[in-house]
């Protein structure tokens, strides 16, 4: 992501480099999880481009940056794609997932750390977001709305709303995934990308407050020393 920002303003060879081994190393640690951040990057470039200085170089290095990293990472993935016919993985996998293993929001709010897996009755593990989490996405809304709501606007200040209301538009929909009602969206989706549990939607939302925490930082003036503490 910090790539894409950096070549949305200027191509350059150490942002295509870094791009790519970041790529490599989401495929690499989690295929399934590595699909939901590709995605979302996805979404962003396609977002970012029209306002992309140079628009055919931001093309050519996230087109190289994508190439780079599937290259780095061909000998895992290329193999897992040819020879799953060969496990048992997709037989077993696809049968867990029957909406079964949704979240509610209260899981999401606040949930007590067990050591069983999801829902299971010696203790589930937590999947709760952070309290903390949670308010920085509620201060970041007030926030937007305040600079919406600004008469005199830079242009810095309407990057900074609309990159915000992007991350808390993702925020949203990576929360609503996690939920039961999303269960017709993933069975139209698991049709082409197979995602065993709808709470791996849970790294993106963690990520995109990551990100709107610094966006909130970056919005607080005077203040940006004491929120960053």
């Amino acid at each position: 992501f910090w790539s894409l920002w950096r070549l949305k303003a200027k191509a350059g060879w150490k942002w295509i480099a870094r791009g790519s081994l970041s790529v490599a190393g989401l495929i690499l640690s989690h295929a399934m999880v590595a699909v939901l951040f590709l995605s979302l990057f996805g979404l962003y470039f396609l977002i970012s481009l029209p306002i992309a200085k140079n628009k055919i170089s931001y093309m050519k290095s996230c087109v190289l940056l994508m190439l780079g990293g599937f290259g780095v990472s061909a000998y895992y993935f290329i193999h897992s794609i040819l020879e799953r016919g060969n496990t048992k993985f997709q037989e077993l996998m696809g049968q867990i997932f029957v909406g079964n293993y949704f979240a509610t929001i209260n899981d999401l709010i606040y949930s007590k750390w067990g050591y069983g897996v999801f829902h299971s009755q010696e203790g589930a593990m937590s999947i709760q977001l952070g309290l903390i989490q949670w308010l920085v996405v509620a201060v970041l809304a007030v926030t937007l709305i305040i600079y919406f709501l600004k008469k005199n606007k830079s242009k810095t200040d309407k990057s900074k709303t609309a990159l915000g209301i992007f991350l808390l538009f993702a925020f949203g929909f990576s929360i609503f995934m996690m939920l039961p009602p999303s269960l017709p969206l993933w069975k139209s989706v698991s049709k082409y990308v197979f995602i065993d549990f709808p709470w791996r939607m849970l790294a993106v939302s963690t990520f995109l407050v990551s990100v709107c925490t610094g966006l909130l930082v970056s919005m607080a003036g005077k203040f940006k020393t004491v929120l960053a503490v």
